[in-house]
């Protein structure tokens, strides 16, 4: 399950720290869940809005992104009352025939991306990827026969501080083969829209003839200190008695 996935990672991190390994160096895992009827964890942000128990069926209308980094597809959304950092990002995709260096970016200071807007322009001079000091990261879509959901873990310098209150825009970019996503035949989020594109240097309009419709995306925090240091401490205590 994606809880038990966090707490691996988790407990991954404090074991490096204590070895004195370099967390700062940018990094994205990609992972892909079994097809369910909902998200497997407790999401700080939940695109999937009032269908949120019924992904799997409401989520179904395929869109695919053509080999080559120019095809992009994306989801806006909107934090809290709270800021938190950035763990890990699911989202319900298509079955997949596998594509290398698939690009993921999360956009701030957007221009456009909320509820009533039609386009989404991350190019705007004040509009600033996140992810990979400023280009964002690449990662494998591994082959799969069946809808599920890929989970992206970052860690290092990709575990960003999100502000409260505060629209980002979340988007994939084609790899060396296509990529399949899936998003709803309607709207039940009303922090964002989804957008899509096949030019990276403009904005990215509405995915269906002018009407909003959303992706099933999942924002997750990292771990509290607190909770990796106990993991952290449980790994080592396994580690101990498989020595003894």
């Amino acid at each position: 399950m994606f809880a038990s996935f966090k707490s691996i990672v988790g407990a991954a991190a404090v074991l490096a720290s204590g070895l004195g390994m370099a967390q700062s160096q940018a990094a994205v895992v990609a992972t892909k869940n079994v097809d369910a009827a909902t998200f497997d964890g407790a999401p700080v942000v939940n695109t999937a809005g009032s269908a949120s128990a019924a992904i799997n069926t409401t989520f179904t209308v395929g869109i695919g992104l053509a080999a080559g980094s120019t095809a992009r597809y994306g989801q806006t959304f909107t934090t809290g009352a709270s800021g938190f950092t950035l763990g890990a990002i699911e989202m319900y995709v298509a079955g997949q025939g596998g594509a290398n260096n698939v690009g993921v970016h999360l956009y701030s200071n957007v221009s456009g991306g909320s509820e009533a807007d039609t386009f989404v322009n991350p190019n705007n001079p004040t509009a600033t990827d996140l992810l990979g000091g400023g280009s964002g990261l690449t990662f494998t879509m591994t082959p799969a026969g069946s809808n599920g959901y890929l989970v992206l873990t970052f860690s290092g310098a990709d575990q960003v501080a999100l502000a409260a209150n505060t629209k980002y825009y979340f988007e994939l970019s084609g790899g060396d083969a296509g990529v399949n996503v899936l998003r709803a035949g309607s709207s039940p989020y009303a922090g964002g829209n989804a957008y899509a594109g096949s030019d990276p240097t403009t904005f990215r309009g509405l995915p269906s003839s002018g009407s909003n419709r959303d992706s099933a995306v999942a924002v997750y925090a990292v771990p509290e200190p607190a909770s990796l240091a106990v993991l952290g401490l449980g790994a080592l205590g396994l580690v101990r008695r498989r020595r003894a």
